[in-house]
């Protein structure tokens, strides 16, 4: 199955936003959501809006009962190249991340987002998320950070977001590459992943305010990520009804709730789906 791609720039007719709006109410979302949006500013162009519309857009669909949530993971400076991640010796240095400083490297619409009076930011450094509405606070629960924290486990936005009964929204990129909620069905049962040696330890300086720490927190090895299968994962949330996608003149758009989508994984992880692990490296008894 072949990656989505978008039609080459020159071909692509722009298209009005009330269409745009249209079709999130097509694709379910409702006044009082909880809104996780995956996001390409770059896709998002063909409708003619600046970023803050596009914000406005969504915030208008939601409501003022729903809640806004974007990843806005961080860009650290000085990190080893992609090749050389793979080995934990290559990261000489610690990444500082300030909340309040440290720019987004995961698109447009999250770094505009955290700009606007009350949008909050979460402080694990691995998978930082923005969130703005009504219920913000209770979703970065700062109480239950600390260096035992899964960067989508217990107490983070994503799981607490569950709570909300939230929806995930992609906006011209690809589904199963931008999916980090898959990480809460590792992250919050670490007990029953079947995988050895998931986790590995790095430092962080956290900032955040009168809040300025070290931390030592666990990441997932990134080797694991080579035996995502992304295809095969895409196909069967498809094929499964978990997944909701239309296509409108070559923009992708996709739906689905995170509940559903949690426990559609939680029902294949004794063998570590989506990823393919050879056996010899999955724990017995699990």
């Amino acid at each position: 199955m072949q990656r989505i791609r978008s039609k080459p720039r020159e071909d692509r007719a722009a298209i009005a936003p009330s269409i745009l709006e249209s079709k999130l109410f097509e694709l379910g979302v409702r006044h009082g959501d909880t809104l996780i949006v995956h996001s390409a500013f770059s896709e998002l162009k063909r409708f003619n809006m600046t970023p803050d519309e596009v914000i406005d857009l969504l915030l208008k669909a939601i409501g003022v009962e729903g809640n806004l949530i974007m990843p806005a993971i961080p860009l650290f400076k000085a990190q080893p190249e992609p090749f050389h991640r793979f080995d934990l010796a290559n990261y000489k240095c610690i990444p500082v991340y300030d909340l309040k400083k440290t720019r987004v490297w995961t698109g447009l619409l999250p770094q505009t987002l955290l700009r606007r009076p009350g949008a909050l930011r979460s402080r694990n450094p691995l998978n930082s998320m923005v969130v703005f509405g009504r219920d913000s606070k209770a979703l970065i629960d700062y109480e239950y950070f600390d260096e035992e924290s899964l960067a989508c486990g217990y107490g983070s936005v994503l799981a607490n977001s569950l709570k909300y009964n939230s929806k995930i929204l992609f906006l011209g990129v690809d589904e199963v590459h931008s999916m980090t909620m898959i990480h809460v069905a590792e992250d919050l049962y670490p007990a029953d992943w079947p995988v050895e040696n998931w986790y590995w330890k790095r430092k962080f300086e956290i900032v955040d305010g009168d809040f300025h720490r070290v931390m030592e927190l666990r990441e997932r090895n990134p080797k694991w990520a080579l035996f995502y299968a992304e295809r095969r994962f895409s196909s069967d949330l498809l094929s499964s009804g978990v997944l909701k996608r239309l296509d409108l003149e070559g923009f992708n758009m996709s739906i689905c709730e995170s509940n559903l989508l949690v426990g559609f994984l939680r029902s294949k992880n004794n063998k570590a789906y989506p990823y393919f692990v050879p056996g010899f490296k999955l724990r017995r008894g699990v």
